[in-house]
């Protein structure tokens, strides 16, 4: 049982390229070139939602419609999650802000 549910985490697992770093989001975390990150679920969602587009600008109303936890919030909380993303990864850049527009993982 506990190698069939370990298997299905890895198959949901989103997979990206931020620079010249590998990504993959998996549950609670995200791994980068074989660090371990975790964080929030919040954040993690925005993130996963992020690493299935990568380059592409997803708005805050995108994000919403993508991330189960945020269809019923303010354009705040999206703020706060991706903040608190970026603190969970100290030191690497995986989100950028594009003013006016909305979010994208960094590529």
């Amino acid at each position: 049982m506990a190698a069939v549910l370990a298997r299905s985490v890895l198959d949901r697992a989103v997979h990206a390229t931020v620079g010249h770093l590998t990504l993959e989001v998996r549950g609670h975390a995200a791994l980068l070139d074989g660090r371990l990150y975790p964080i929030q679920q919040g954040p993690v969602d925005v993130l996963r939602a992020l690493a299935r587009a990568p380059g592409t600008v997803l708005s805050s109303a995108d994000l919403r419609q993508q991330v189960p936890g945020l269809t019923n919030v303010d354009d705040h909380a999206i703020e706060m999650a991706v903040s608190r993303l970026r603190r969970a990864v100290p030191g690497v850049e995986l989100v950028h802000t594009v003013i006016k527009r909305g979010y994208r993982l960094a590529v």
